[in-house]
């Protein structure tokens, strides 16, 4: 059901994933000139003038994109079982933690090895966004299942 507030909080944290798949999400630049970015492909490497080459492939960091897509998608459906749209819920807040922490990881690891210094830009908070959207999420999703059961006491 669209209308209810957890609907758009679980649809935002799909938009937003999408949004953070869409491009780089950290970008570095070191003394030389050189400009180091991450996206969900790898780890870039583009001196100046010059074509980028990938330094490092990943697979984690889309994996849990493409998951943190999904699953909030899923759970608007399932507003006829709120204890499985709460699972998913927590799932998404949980996932989105462990996306912050590994790109803390990765912001940590690539300005040591490039001695780069981190610019952040739009799609670098874009976690925590996902982060507040799905405990959002879960705490409405929550609300509502506390007061059938409110209801459900009062028969």
């Amino acid at each position: 059901m669209i209308q209810r507030i957890q609907s758009l909080y679980l649809l935002l944290t799909s938009v937003a994933s999408i949004l953070f798949l869409s491009g780089d999400f950290l970008r570095f630049f070191n003394d030389s000139g050189a400009e180091v970015s991450i996206d969900y492909r790898g780890i870039w490497l583009a001196g100046t003038g010059e074509a980028p080459q990938m330094l490092e492939s990943q697979v984690i960091i889309p994996a849990i994109g493409l998951l943190l897509i999904i699953l909030p998608f899923i759970a608007i459906f399932l507003y006829k079982n709120r204890k499985m749209q709460v699972k998913f819920a927590i799932v998404s807040a949980i996932l989105s933690a462990v996306l912050i922490a590994i790109m803390g990881w990765y912001a940590y690891s690539t300005g040591q090895n490039h001695q780069a210094v981190i610019v952040p830009g739009f799609r670098t908070f874009l976690p925590l966004i996902l982060l507040l959207f799905s405990i959002l999420a879960w705490l409405r999703i929550r609300k509502d299942e506390n007061l059938v059961r409110s209801y459900d006491r009062l028969r």
